[in-house]
């Protein structure tokens, strides 16, 4: 009889897996769907698109014939962004919003939404998001800088905008979607590192918003991902303050262009994509390792972090 369940549940298991490999690896190998054909064409709005993940994506969605909107706090690196893009697709419309999303939600809304005027937006990636690296024994106001960065404005964006692609006219036979919108988590949505908290939580709200998302957005014609890096050499790596980038990880790696050609595959195929050897690696792992396991295991794993973190922590509260 044991020998029984064993099998049964080895069968569930493995279909489990197997449920989770095979989406993956169709989005590796495929290459995009014509997303100006399917939206009817549009623009692309990307937040956080003066470098990293933002940019390759709006790279990538210029070649496909959008017009972009790019937002970010570098104006110097949005313009140069803008520069590239429009030498390489002369015809490619871009319109620059500088703005910092970690001020008040309801007031930096009210001003990119006056800025994109009424353009017709198809593609929405809110890819924006900050990471403080700080024990939450002893926050500080940039913990909640992140958070009205990571969650509270993108969702004030998200609700002035998703309602324009949702309502989206059909023009054309061809056009078979309204439009699409994206979402960067991150692994630390299930990979569970002290320090990274309230970063973590943030993430994993942006992922479940969109895989929530998902469920009614296929009734109004609208694709939806939620995109899960791992380790992505971009700037954000350099800005995460108090943690140090190590050689090994820069090398495990990947690059933001990968990142944004896996999103790009995913759309109109499945919603969640997980991106990089650290995001899909320990993804299959909580499936073999339940969180009330995992969570011991990486407490135990990182102590020598915790405790550099916490006598650091001590240190600064000393020298003020």
């Amino acid at each position: 009889m044991f020998t029984q369940i064993f099998v049964v549940l080895g069968v569930i298991f493995c279909l489990s897996l197997l449920g989770y490999i095979i989406p993956q690896l169709i989005i590796c190998f495929s290459k995009p769907l014509d997303l100006k054909q399917s939206y009817g064409g549009g623009w692309a709005f990307i937040s956080s698109a003066s470098s990293g993940i933002g940019e390759a994506l709006a790279k990538n969605v210029a070649a496909m014939g959008f017009n972009l909107i790019i937002l970010g706090m570098n104006e110097k690196r949005l313009n140069s962004v803008e520069h590239e893009i429009k030498s390489n697709n002369p015809l490619i419309e871009v319109k620059i919003i500088r703005a910092d999303l970690s001020g008040d939600a309801e007031k930096v809304t009210e001003e990119v939404v006056k800025q994109i005027g009424g353009l017709d937006i198809s593609i929405l990636y809110l890819n924006a998001g900050q990471s403080i690296f700080e024990l939450s024994s002893n926050p500080t106001e940039k913990t909640l800088q992140q958070f009205r960065s990571n969650i509270v404005t993108n969702q004030y964006i998200f609700n002035s905008l998703y309602p324009l692609i949702a309502k989206r006219k059909i023009t054309n036979d061809k056009q078979s979607k309204r439009g699409a919108v994206l979402f960067t988590a991150s692994a630390g949505a299930f990979i569970y590192v002290p320090g990274l908290a309230v970063y973590a939580a943030t993430k994993t709200y942006l992922g479940h918003l969109g895989e929530c998302l998902a469920t009614e957005a296929e009734s109004f014609g609208v694709d939806i991902v939620s995109v899960y890096p791992g380790g992505v050499n971009t700037r954000l790596a350099e800005r995460t303050e108090g943690a140090k980038v190590s050689k090994l990880f820069e090398k495990i790696s990947q690059s933001p262009e990968q990142v944004a050609d896996l999103a790009l595959s995913a759309l109109g195929r499945f919603t969640r994509v997980d991106s990089g050897f650290q995001s899909i690696f320990m993804r299959i792992l909580s499936k073999f390792i339940d969180a009330n396991i995992f969570i011991p295991i990486m407490r135990v794993a990182l102590s020598g972090l915790i405790k550099k973190t916490v006598q650091k922590s001590k240190e600064n509260e000393q020298k003020q």
